[in-house]
């Protein structure tokens, strides 16, 4: 028992010092599926910056099965506190930043007894990578939006100009369950529209701000 315990010592003294001495590394094609495949994400490329504290990440497509369909530009992660990851497995995060990300969504309305619920997916991604997920601040700026309901009318949702301020968000687990939660959130959009295709909808707002 000794042994595993120097030996786990010796493994995060050189991980901490194997990050203070690399500058840049970078992979192509990412791809995670957990077990459950129960969503699917992807990036054409991240790029890991340790001693900068940051990740960037281009291209990324987002699957929930069978329910939706996200698409990202790109990301960039700020101030990943790396040595507090490899002691406690929790990871700490100064800024996600998502400049002009251009977001399309694909949603397929199902039966109510095969609903899955988005939100329950979005804190298993995280915790996947570590037993919490707190970052200080997120901002998304200047998104343009496309969102599509497939159904028998095809009911389709577009905004521009979208921003969104999350502080303090932070996901944590629990015995039982995960816990996803942030102290103030930001939106505003502009020329949000609402319409089918069989034009029996037509919707429009020039503009939207809400803080909850």
């Amino acid at each position: 028992r000794s042994t595993h315990c120097i030996s786990s010592a010796a493994s995060d003294v050189y991980k901490r010092q194997l990050l203070s001495d690399v500058k840049e590394f970078s992979f192509r094609n990412y791809c995670l599926i957990p077990k459950s495949r129960k969503y699917k994400l992807k990036t054409k490329q991240v790029s890991v910056y340790p001693i900068d504290q940051e990740i960037a990440l281009v291209d990324i497509a987002f699957n929930v099965k069978n329910e939706a369909d996200l698409e990202i530009s790109s990301l960039e992660i700020k101030g990943i506190d790396w040595a507090n990851f490899i002691e406690t497995q929790e990871l700490k995060i100064e800024k996600i930043l998502v400049d002009n990300p251009e977001i399309v969504a694909s949603l397929k309305k199902q039966k109510t007894h095969q609903k899955k619920d988005i939100k329950k997916v979005i804190p298993e991604m995280l915790l996947s990578f570590s037993n919490s997920f707190a970052v200080d601040s997120i901002f998304l700026r200047n998104g343009d939006v496309k969102i599509a309901i497939q159904d028998d009318k095809s009911i389709h949702q577009e905004l521009d100009s979208l921003n969104i301020s999350i502080i303090k968000f932070n996901v944590e687990r629990d015995v039982q369950q995960r816990f996803m939660f942030s102290d103030d959130l930001t939106i505003s959009l502009k020329n949000y529209k609402l319409f089918s295709d069989s034009s029996s909808v037509n919707f429009s707002i020039e503009s939207i701000n809400c803080l909850l």
